[in-house]
This record gives structure tokens, C-alpha cells and sequence, in this order.
């Protein structure tokens, strides 16, 4: 291209105006703005090179670094084609005056120096045309580079080769002339020709402007590359969702959280990577086009390296192979813990919780083979399959927990009550002050009546009750457990008849009715084990307890007078009135003995004398004894030496407690029973 055009188009009415493309983004060589306005006028150049169209105001230093370089290049490759083409014609037969060209070859050839350079053509005409050919295509090659495809390298490189082909071919095959007969300074100026020529070459590939080049090829390669990013990142989104979709994610975030959670931040990750990039490569556009190729390059290696398809497969790969470990670690020998502890034998459960339909199995499967063919499902079937069939799993779970839940709280309400009836019933016994308490033990913990479970054979039963029900044999565990809850009811109900028969004698009462859940071989043996203990004789004839009188001799004393009668065969022949008459001065009494018993003392003497006359009858301290006498968990003996002054009381507490909280505890309990 030798000139700029500058086509000025003048409008109707005489005002110019100048023919431009509508809306045209500029994308040419020199980075000129698409249109310019200037005093109203629109001034358009078009320039044509390499068959593409370029608008522009004016010249630019760019477009005038390029016309620059254009025409160096061209002015190199006129000698060389020139003599290309005249080695050519020699090669192929042709001479001047055949091609019509004499004129003008005649007077070149007139030159002394160019002469003899044809001499020595025609002796080494392959060389030279060899030699021609390659500098042409050389010469080419940096043409192409730079205003085609605008390779830096590439046409130094072609410059470099052409220039030491020129050199080889004129002071090498040339050599010859300089030691012809040629005038010197032709001789100068035929030497000049490969220097000049290289120089054009060499100064064309230096004044073509590379740095304009180099920021369109790395803008363009930077929008290839934010393109090339945008489709990994989209290529990963659809992916990821497509084989983790978000619904069956949430629905596995309650069986395996931390898989989740893990697949969740591996997408977190790869977007940040993909944010990260893209500030990178904006922040390469700001820089200089000299300092972007590496950067580029770096950016292309981690875009290259994101790998969305890869990604995805290592994080499904992933979430299968811990999700299934999971399956199988949970609904391998799935467990139920019963109350106590102890894991239900869920293979005896009935069909309908012991079976599971599964989305993705064919048929049934037996809660044994569970873990494994869920585990199996994760491998084969697509996540939402998956997340489905573990819900179904673990809802057919929580049915038959429900179920287990319901047919065991029976069972273990009346294992619990049945407990607490044994302990109850030991804790009596233990701290028991009845006279016959041996005996009760022979019956209530021993057993030693055919028709009485003993507390130590029921722990037995409640223990089977508890294997049964882990087992799964719901009714037969609930029948063992209520059958002994009402055996160990039974034995509480023993204890409280036998205290009551204890209260009633020393109390000189009424026998108390027998309750019909007492055996009467039970109700016999206390009866036979009171009489023992007592001054009134205890009969049971099969339907009532009976109290009576003890007949018995009273010997005359040493010194022929007769025994004097006991406080108890005085209240027996009801010359001592009962204490409901006497209910102030007894409660007086105790009180006084509270005040004045020191705690932590055993026994504890009170005179009889230190208590007001109306107050130290024989009524009331006979009834104080006779009341004090039946509390055997409170006083081990309670002594009225004598009922006049100096006389005293004496009482000698259990060993549970001291002489004052024993007082201070029989004056409640003669309070609430007298009022």
C-alpha cells in the first residue's frame, strides 16, 4: 500500500459528509477509534491491507509505524525478485530478446559489474537459483509473519534467514567478481545490495508495531480465556447439580451431615477458584501487553486444570464411597435399645417391620441383609434414588421403633412396679422390729411357702420378663411381668398384714380382717409365729383371726403372798382406763421427756417426782408405757419403775436412733393416732 485514501463525499446542498459504517466496532490493526468528528464534518479513511477495512480519522503513529515497516519490506524484496525472475528465464531457456525485455536488460548488462555477475550466474545457474528461491521464501515468510499473522519470532527469524542466504549468495557464489576486471565502486555498489537488503528486512520486523500486535492477540486470547472459564464454571454448575441435585443433598444432610457438608465445600471451592481467576484476568488487561503473556499463560494452565467434569466425578466418587460406608455401618445389624439398655432382636420383629420396601430394589429385603443391599444401591443408582430409599429406610425404622416403644412400655411398667415392690418389701424387712420378723423373711424373701413367689425367685422372673422382651416375644414377656408384679404386689400386702397383727395385739384390739390375696397356709404361719410372742393367744380358723386369752397359773411368790397382777393384766381386766381418756396428760408426758432428753443418749430416766401430781397418774403413765411398748422401731425397752415418787421412767432407744428423736417421734405418732 503506497498512500492513505481520504475519500471526502460531498452531501446535497454543498455540505460534506462522509460515508461511514453504522454502529462498526473497530477491530483492525491500529486500535483506531471507529469514527471521529471534527467541525461537524465527518472525515472517513479507508485503507485497504491484507483485504481487510480499517477506519480511521488520520494517521496514527501506529498506522505510520506499519506503512513504514510495509515499505521497508517491499523495497527489500525488489532486487530479490528481481533476480529471482532473470534466474528464472536462465533456467528455463529465455533471454531477453525472446520475452520482448532487451531495452531494457542491454543497457543494465552494459554495467561491468552486473555483466560479469550474469557470467558467473551461467556457470552456477542451479546454485544461484537455489539459492534465490530460498531468500524469496524467507523474504515471504516475514511478510506473512508480521501482517498476517503477526508472529514476532517468526519473522525475525525469516529476516535472519534471508539476510545470511543474501550474504552467502553474493560474497560467496559472487566471490568471482572481485577479482575481475570491474571498476571498484560498481563493485561497492553490487556489495551494497545483500546489506541494504537485509538492513530493510531487519528494519522492517523492527519498526512494525508489536506492542499494538501484542495487545490485540492477548485481549483477544484474555476474552478467549474468560469464555473458556465461563463454560467450566457453567459445565461444573450443571454437572454438580445434575448428580448432586440440592433436594436429594438436603435430604442425605440428615443421615451423613459431614459428606454433605464436604460436597457442599468442594463447590464453594471450585467457585472461588473460578472468582479468583476472573480477577486475575481482569487485572491482566490492566497491565502492560509485554508483562500479559505470562500471567496468560498461568491462567490458561489453572483454567486448563479446573477440569469441571473430573471435579464432579472426584466429589460424587467421593460422597458414593463414604455414603456408603455409612449404609452399611448403620443398617448393619440395625439396633434398638430397649429401656434397659439391651438391643431388641429385630429378626423376630413380625413381617411388616422386619421387611423393607426399598425405591431401587426389586421385591423385599430382610432388615439382616439391609446394610449391604443399600450400600450396593449407592453404588448403582443416581443420588435422589438414593436419598429416597434411605428416608424409606429410615422411616420403616421409626415405625418399628413406635411399634417397639408400644409393646414394651407394658412390659416395663410392670417390671418397674414389681421392683419397686421388691425393695420396698427388703427395706421393710431390714429395718423391721416385729417380733416374728424371722419368719416373715423365711416367707417374703426366701419363699418358703408353696403358695408364696419368695423376692429373690421374682427378681429372676423380671429378668426373664426383660430377655423375653428382647426377644421380641411381646406377650409372653408382658404376662411373666404382670404375673409377678402382682406376686411382688402380694408380698407387701403379707408385710402390712403382719404389722397390722403385730399393732392390733399390742394394742389389745380387734384382729384385723384377712385380706383374700393372702394364702391361708400364709396367714396360719403368722398366725403361729405371733402366738409366740405374745400374752394372747392368735388362732386362724380358714376365715377369720381370732385373739384370745392366755389361761395360765399364777404361782404364789416365795413369801406365800400372791403375785401382784402386771400393768398388762391390769389393762386386761380393765382396771386402767385406755388413753384415748388420757390423751392431754400422755401427750404432756412425751413432751416433757422431748424437752429434757439429751440427743445422741441412748437411754434416757426421767423422775416421776419432776412431774405434776395431776398430770403423774397410774392412768396416764401406764398408758405412756403400754404406747412406748409398741413402737419397737423407736425404744428397745421402756421401763416404769414405779408409779409413785421417788420412782422413775426409764426408755432405751433403738439403735437406728437416740433417746431424743425416738420420744419426739412417738409423741407424733400418739398425736395423729389420738388427736
Amino acid at each position: 500500500m503506497a498512500s492513505e485514501l481520504t475519500e471526502i463525499v460531498p452531501e446535497q446542498g454543498g455540505r460534506e459528509n462522509s460515508r461511514r459504517p453504522p454502529s462498526v466496532s473497530f477491530t483492525g490493526f491500529w486500535n483506531e477509534p471507529e469514527l471521529y468528528r471534527r467541525n461537524s464534518q465527518y472525515v472517513t479513511s479507508k485503507i485497504l491491507l491484507d483485504n481487510k477495512c480499517f477506519w480511521g480519522r488520520e494517521r496514527s503513529p501506529v498506522m505510520k509505524t506499519t506503512r513504514r515497516s510495509l515499505s521497508a519490506w517491499g523495497a527489500a524484496g525488489v532486487p530479490l525478485l528481481v533476480t529471482l525472475c532473470q534466474a528464472l528465464m536462465a533456467l528455463l531457456g529465455y533471454t531477453s530478446r525472446s520475452v520482448g525485455i532487451a531495452p531494457i536488460v542491454e543497457p543494465v548488462l552494459s554495467i561491468s559489474v552486473l555483466f560479469e555477475a550474469a557470467v558467473v550466474f551461467k556457470s552456477n545457474s542451479a546454485l544461484v537459483l537455489g539459492l534465490f528461491v530460498l531468500i524469496a521464501v524467507a523474504w515471504a515468510a516475514e511478510g506473512v509473519s508480521m501482517f498476517r499473522f503477526e508472529r514476532r519470532t517468526a519473522a525475525y527469524g525469516a529476516a535472519t534467514l534471508s539476510g545470511v542466504l543474501f550474504f552467502i549468495l553474493f560474497f560467496g557464489v559472487y566471490a568471482p567478481l572481485f577479482t575481475a576486471d570491474v571498476p571498484s565502486g560498481q563493485l561497492v555498489m553490487f556489495g551494497l545490495i545483500p546489506i541494504a537488503a537485509s538492513g530493510a528486512m531487519g528494519y522492517a520486523a523492527q519498526t512494525y508495531p508489536w506492542e499494538a500486535s501484542l495487545d490485540r492477540q492477548t485481549t483477544v486470547t484474555l476474552g478467549h480465556l474468560e469464555e473458556k472459564l465461563d463454560d467450566a464454571t457453567e459445565e461444573y454448575a450443571s454437572a454438580f447439580d445434575r448428580r448432586l441435585p440440592p433436594e436429594a443433598l438436603d435430604s442425605l444432610a440428615n443421615v451423613a451431615p459431614d459428606i454433605v457438608a464436604e460436597a457442599r465445600q468442594s463447590r464453594r471451592e471450585f467457585e472461588s477458584t473460578s472468582t479468583e481467576l476472573r480477577e486475575q484476568i481482569d487485572k491482566c488487561r490492566s497491565m502492560s501487553p509485554d508483562r500479559r503473556n505470562a500471567d496468560i499463560a498461568e491462567i490458561e494452565r489453572q483454567i486448563t486444570s479446573l477440569s469441571p467434569a473430573a471435579r464432579v466425578d472426584e466429589t460424587v466418587g467421593s460422597v458414593r464411597d463414604r455414603l456408603a460406608e455409612v449404609v452399611r455401618a448403620d443398617f448393619t445389624d440395625v439396633a434398638v435399645e430397649s429401656p434397659y439398655g439391651t438391643p431388641y432382636q429385630m429378626v423376630n420383629l413380625p413381617t411388616e417391620h422386619r421387611e423393607f420396601h426399598i425405591p431401587g430394589v426389586d421385591g423385599a429385603v430382610h432388615i439382616a441383609q439391609l446394610g449391604e443391599t443399600t450400600a450396593a444401591l449407592v453404588s448403582e443408582e443416581s443420588l435422589s434414588t438414593v436419598a429416597e430409599a434411605i428416608q424409606t429406610v429410615n422411616r420403616q425404622l421409626a415405625d418399628a421403633e413406635t411399634y417397639l416403644d408400644g409393646q414394651a412400655r407394658p412390659v416395663t411398667d410392670a417390671i418397674g412396679e414389681g421392683f419397686d415392690s421388691l425393695e420396698t418389701v427388703e427395706s421393710l424387712l431390714a429395718d423391721s422390729r416385729l417380733e416374728f420378723t424371722d419368719r416373715l423373711e423365711d416367707i417374703l424373701l426366701e419363699g418358703r411357702i408353696e403358695s408364696v413367689t419368695g423376692a429373690r425367685e421374682l427378681r429372676q422372673q423380671f429378668e426373664t420378663a426383660q430377655q423375653t422382651l428382647h426377644e421380641c416375644r411381646f406377650d409372653e414377656a408382658h404376662r411373666v411381668a404382670e404375673r409377678s408384679a402382682e406376686a411382688s404386689d402380694t408380698l407387701v400386702l403379707i408385710w402390712e398384714f403382719a404389722r397390722a397383727v403385730s399393732t392390733e395385739l399390742s394394742n389389745n384390739r380387734q384382729p384385723p380382717s384377712v385380706p383374700r390375696e393372702i394364702p391361708d397356709e400364709v396367714v396360719r404361719s403368722l398366725a403361729t409365729a405371733a402366738d409366740k410372742y405374745h400374752t394372747r393367744t392368735v388362732s386362724y380358723d380358714g376365715n377369720r383371726l381370732r385373739f384370745g386369752p392366755r389361761q395360765s397359773d399364777s404361782p404364789a411368790q416365795s413369801d406365800g403372798t400372791e403375785n401382784s397382777p402386771t400393768t398388762e393384766d391390769q389393762a386386761e381386766e380393765g382396771t386402767i382406763p385406755p388413753a384415748s381418756q388420757v390423751v392431754d396428760e400422755v401427750l404432756f408426758v412425751f413432751r416433757e421427756l422431748a424437752d429434757r432428753a439429751e440427743t445422741n443418749d441412748q437411754i434416757y430416766q426421767h423422775r416421776i417426782g419432776d412431774l405434776p401430781e395431776s398430770i403423774a397418774t397410774e392412768e396416764t403413765l401406764v398408758n405412756l408405757q403400754r404406747f412406748a411398748n409398741r413402737q419397737p422401731d423407736l425404744f428397745d425397752e421402756v421401763v416404769l419403775q414405779s408409779r409413785q415418787p421417788p420412782g422413775f421412767f426409764e426408755v432405751t432407744a433403738a439403735e437406728s436412733t437416740d433417746a431424743h428423736q425416738a420420744i419426739e417421734t412417738a409423741l407424733d405418732r400418739f398425736r395423729e393416732q389420738y388427736g
